[in-house]
């Protein structure tokens, strides 16, 4: 990759911050920004990408030119560095977000997933050291964490420059332009980019396959975010994926990329509870409670658009409209709502006799002592303020049954009736 400009530290912080706009019908994400790096987010994991497994990058090895040991990095520490030692005078927060991407990719193509070593160099990426990089790539590298650059499930080799100068280049008064390949797949497409002729000076050239950093810096100034960057420069077909298998509370990411619920919902998780509080639509430990922020918390992983509202009873489930349905209780999906009239349930995981669900259900708590009117309300307090509220919270975030059941294993033979309920239907969120 083509090294260009002494480096100029900037010391200007970027943070994406996420901001909840809820209703129920919809939950919508907002970025703000804010002086302090960002750090993960339960939601952020759960903007729906396609998993790629396999890629385990422990350390990515750099050299010299000469072969010679430069050090071992983590993979992330080695993006910064990188977009640090590519980008010296752009200084654009979306621009490092895409370049991210791009050297991410590269950088896991060129070392078969980091077996082989990889060049500091303009024959391979020009590395800074990650200890000097600014918080602004920072930024933009925690904000990609994962991210690469696929074509039908497999990594591309993401190349990307500053501005080619060489066939097709020349400058009007306004702007200067050039053709690039859009890289990717076989028989790669020509395009044509421009950037304001004022930047002249400043383009370093390169080979005009995929990414253009000063491209990528105009389109950014036109409002374009990263993604839709690395749309322009790729190949049609070309997507995001992540390689990072979330890791957060509650949620596990199975091998098909289906985000299964392991464990009770925090109380900051938006898809079932608003600041603490539930929606005045509902109770807390209820299962349509916890049915239906469990569906649309699928359907967010899922990438659609469709929400659930709270229905008035769960016989009004099978009655929803735009999704499949099934009254054949022997065919049930991953994914999928399950009503047995007055209970609903969750089917996490399917096998060949049995599923997975997640349920919840207000009945007997912590130490039988019986805790149906002292549910968590919209007001955020509970109900019955009698009772021990201690043992019911202890009950509701301590999975002793009351707010959320663990997952539980049952046959599907058992579907068909569920604690004297007869099983009604299922509603298929995925496809």
């Amino acid at each position: 990759m083509k090294k260009k400009f002494i480096f100029l530290i900037i010391l200007v912080v970027l943070i994406p911050t996420l901001y909840l706009n809820i209703n129920k019908n919809n939950i919508n994400t907002t970025i703000k920004s804010k002086d302090k790096l960002i750090t993960n987010n339960e939601l952020k994991i759960l903007e729906k990408y396609d998993y790629i497994s396999g890629y385990t990058c422990k350390k990515v090895t750099v050299v010299n030119e000469q072969g010679v040991l430069q050090g071992k990095y983590n993979l992330e520490d080695y993006v910064a560095g990188v977009v640090s030692g590519e980008t010296h005078v752009l200084n654009d927060a979306t621009t490092f977000e895409a370049l991210s991407v791009a050297a991410r990719t590269y950088a896991l193509y060129i070392t078969s997933n980091c077996k082989y070593p990889i060049i500091n160099s303009e024959k391979n990426q020009v590395m800074d050291d990650p200890k000097i990089v600014s918080n602004k790539i920072k930024n933009a590298v925690l904000k990609t964490k994962g991210q690469v650059l696929t074509y039908n499930g497999k990594l591309i080799k993401s190349e990307y420059d500053s501005f080619y100068r060489g066939n097709g280049f020349y400058c009007t008064r306004k702007y200067c332009y050039s053709t690039y390949l859009k890289i990717g797949k076989s028989n790669p497409k020509k395009h044509k980019i421009k950037v304001p002729a004022t930047w002249v000076n400043d383009l370093a050239g390169g080979h005009g396959k995929g990414l253009s950093q000063y491209g990528a810096k105009y389109l950014s100034s036109k409002g374009y975010n990263y993604k839709q960057i690395l749309n322009y420069f790729y190949a049609d077909g070309v997507k995001i994926s992540t390689i990072t298998k979330p890791n957060i509370s509650g949620l596990e990411i199975d091998k098909e990329g289906f985000i299964t619920r392991k464990t009770r919902p925090l109380r900051n998780n938006p898809y079932y509870y608003i600041n603490g509080k539930v929606n005045t639509n509902t109770k807390e430990g209820e299962s349509i409670w916890y049915a239906t922020g469990r569906a649309n918390e699928i359907l967010k992983s899922l990438g659609s658009t469709k929400r659930l509202s709270y229905l008035k009873d769960s016989n009004s489930y099978c009655s929803i409209n735009n999704f499949e349905k099934s009254t054949d209780y022997t065919l049930p999906k991953k994914g999928s709502i399950i009503s047995w009239g007055k209970h609903l349930a969750i089917i996490e995981n399917v096998y060949e006799d049995s599923v997975d669900i997640t349920e919840s259900y207000i009945g007997l708590g912590y130490y039988g002592v019986e805790f149906a009117n002292e549910y968590l309300n919209e007001t955020g307090k509970y109900y019955n303020s009698k009772t021990n509220i201690n043992d019911r919270k202890y009950n509701c975030e301590q999975n002793k049954s009351g707010c959320f059941k663990r997952t539980e294993n049952i046959s599907i033979e058992e579907l068909k009736n569920r604690w004297g309920y007869e099983f009604q239907c299922y509603v298929y969120l995925t496809k």
